[in-house]
């Protein structure tokens, strides 16, 4: 049996209807949801995830996209009202070229 929304959904339910024209990473929630936390660990990351796919379930209009950048973080933006702002993040936030990154990995292994 459910006691509802538990803490960490509500504080992730009050940014997203705080700035509805925003685009946020799980780091920026993260911040947000744990700010009375020195550090945030990734038992909070992961917390951290698992409320807020319960708040997409119950908000039809907010989405969660696994982007491409380096450490693969997940963004969230409203679909309703976030597309000029999400074009603005991508743009901001260039993609990593993974065969860039593992042939200048493999280089500096072989001088060593």
């Amino acid at each position: 049996m459910s006691r509802g929304p538990g803490r960490v959904e509500r504080a992730i339910r009050t940014a997203f209807d705080a700035e509805p024209m925003r685009v946020f990473t799980t780091e920026d929630l993260c911040r947000t949801v744990y700010q009375h936390l020195p550090e945030i660990k990734k038992k909070h990351r992961v917390s951290l995830i698992r409320a807020a796919r319960r708040v997409l379930q119950r908000e039809p209009n907010w989405r969660m996209v696994r982007t491409q950048f380096r450490g693969a973080p997940l963004i969230f933006f409203n679909a309703a009202c976030a597309k000029p702002d999400l074009k603005n993040f991508l743009a901001g936030h260039p993609t990593t070229n993974r065969e860039r990154d593992i042939s200048r990995y493999s280089k500096s292994r072989s001088q060593q």
